[in-house]
């Protein structure tokens, strides 16, 4: 894992500090993990909102296509 060059390195002599380190650590990979999940819930339903408003539309080339694509996208959440 690579926690870039601005977070300090505690000594080997201090195991208190690199429990603290890997708690820090632990804390912001599940934050980002739960920030991945929301943003990808999102998503998700502003492709559902967009490909019902294009179906309510008349067809045309052009949405039909558009239409396959956010479908595309859409299924590759569910995958």
């Amino acid at each position: 894992m690579y926690i870039g060059v601005k977070i300090p390195i505690p000594p080997k002599s201090k195991p208190k500090k690199w429990e603290e380190l890997r708690r820090q650590l632990e804390a912001e990979e599940v934050s980002a993990v739960e920030s991945y999940r929301a943003s990808s819930v999102a998503r998700k339903h502003e492709l559902e909102k967009e490909i019902q408003k294009l179906e309510h539309l008349a067809p045309n080339n052009g949405r039909l296509s558009l239409i396959k694509k956010l479908r595309r996208e859409l299924e590759s959440f569910n995958a």
